[in-house]
């Protein structure tokens, strides 16, 4: 497997061929503006709403509700547990402090436990067979 690797111009390359600016530390789906004092403060309306009704309307055209940051924030989470990503690097892609935060934003279906559990029981199989008896 090939890792991710930068470019000199800041480029990070993954195994995909995907190209992407690298700013380590900055949260994919951020919630705040940090200021040049250090401090920091929310992302407002100004910042990311018209771009994000814009990319709705294009992309989702039947959504029946307004997409906020907060809920694609939401919705990014979720996903990404489902798709398997654990919660530690989903904190850090949403730039949480507590892993707590994460877990209120992590929304999954009740078949979620089960059917995790069913796929290792199914990874644990495959890994014994052939095995001596």
């Amino acid at each position: 497997m090939h890792e991710p690797k930068t470019s000199t111009g800041g480029i990070l390359h993954t195994p995909n061929n995907y190209a992407a600016p690298v700013r380590p530390g900055v949260p994919l789906l951020p919630s705040e503006r940090k200021n040049a004092d250090g401090t920091a403060s929310r992302v407002g309306d100004e910042t990311l709403r018209p771009a994000l009704a814009r990319a709705a309307g294009t992309h989702l055209p039947d959504w029946p509700d307004v997409v906020t940051p907060h809920v694609l924030r939401h919705f990014c989470a979720s996903q990404l547990c489902l798709g398997g990503m654990d919660l530690i690097a989903i904190q850090a892609t949403l730039g949480h402090a507590w892993i707590a935060t994460t877990m209120q934003y992590v929304h999954v279906p009740g078949t979620h436990i089960e059917d995790s559990w069913i796929a290792g029981q199914q990874r644990a199989v495959a890994r014994l067979k052939g095995l001596p008896r």
